[in-house]
């Protein structure tokens, strides 16, 4: 019985492993003419104890605190959201 089991199993595993068989590949074509958003770079000295780093990004740390930069945060993500679906459209026939 055991015998019979290993040849059964030995013998799927040989068709499923058929390598006779080409699969078509295509290469993936991006979206031309497509421009990424790019933040603003806004300088703030986020230093402290005497030491001095700009953080051009901190402005959207104002999406958190509800700060006068929230709506230009948001404004920003949406954009970000908007590319990202353009740029993997191509892949909406994929599961998942």
């Amino acid at each position: 019985m055991k015998i019979n089991t290993l040849l059964v199993l030995f013998a799927g595993s040989l068709m499923a492993c058929n390598q006779s068989q080409k699969m078509e590949t295509k290469s993936y074509q991006w979206p031309t003419g497509i421009q990424a958003p790019v933040a603003d770079k806004k300088p703030f000295d986020v230093g402290f104890h005497g030491d001095k780093r700009m953080d051009e990004y901190y402005w959207l740390n104002d999406y958190f605190k509800k700060g006068p930069d929230s709506t230009k945060v948001v404004d920003y993500l949406v954009a970000e959201n908007k590319y990202l679906d353009t740029m993997m459209a191509g892949l909406k026939p994929f599961p998942g």
